[in-house]
């Protein structure tokens, strides 16, 4: 992590991997992220760091041995919330600038202790501003062999889906399908997700 603590716009999650803080409180939950080289994909994330209305769409791909990458329902965190998130990153700082911050890794479930006497926060707005920015702002990623030639009218299936993006890359013998979403509200944000599993697992059965 950085010197200060820093919100991640949701399109750079590939370039870290994710750590939950090991708390006596749990909630609300909290993820930090560390540069990782490469994008990060795995079979085995652990389902209960995943947002809940990823969870089905993960689950079957783990089932399906399709690697997925980090991810983000999007949220819309209210006031009381954002506070409560604040107060216990600041709870955090204690930790990590004293005897250190115990993290769990959210793929591989690996603990490490993080200190860093030097670790900032900015005031809560300044925090706040880019968290309720990226209100609704969601995505996943998935990585299929190049070789699978279903996957492009997977692709072409998920395009179809109003409010979702779809972004296909190449990357060595692998095809790297990234989603992100923009809902207005939670009701939404659930409904389009239902919409991607409902062509994930259509695909999937075919894949």
């Amino acid at each position: 992590m950085r010197p200060e603590i820093r919100h991640v716009p949701a399109l750079r999650f590939n370039d870290n991997r994710w750590w939950e803080p090991q708390r006596v409180y749990t909630d609300p939950r909290w993820f930090y992220g560390f540069a990782s080289k490469g994008p990060r994909a795995a079979t085995s994330a652990r389902l209960n760091t995943v947002d809940k209305p990823l969870r089905p769409i993960v689950a079957l791909c783990q089932r399906a041995g399709i690697q997925t990458l980090p991810s983000c329902s999007g949220h819309f965190p209210p006031e009381r919330t954002l506070r409560a998130l604040y107060r216990g990153i600041k709870r955090d700082r204690a930790w990590v600038r004293g005897h250190g911050l115990t993290l769990r890794c959210s793929e591989s479930g690996t603990l490490k202790v993080y200190r860093n006497p030097s670790w900032k926060i900015p005031p809560f707005e300044q925090w706040a501003k880019p968290v309720r920015k990226a209100n609704g702002t969601g995505r996943i990623g998935f990585v299929f062999l190049d070789t699978d030639p279903r996957v492009i009218p997977l692709i072409q299936s998920l395009r179809n889906i109003e409010r979702v993006n779809v972004y296909a890359t190449r990357r060595q013998r692998a095809i790297v399908v990234t989603l992100t979403t923009s809902a207005r509200n939670p009701a939404e944000r659930n409904m389009l997700w239902k919409r991607v599993f409902a062509v994930m697992r259509q695909a999937i059965r075919t894949i």
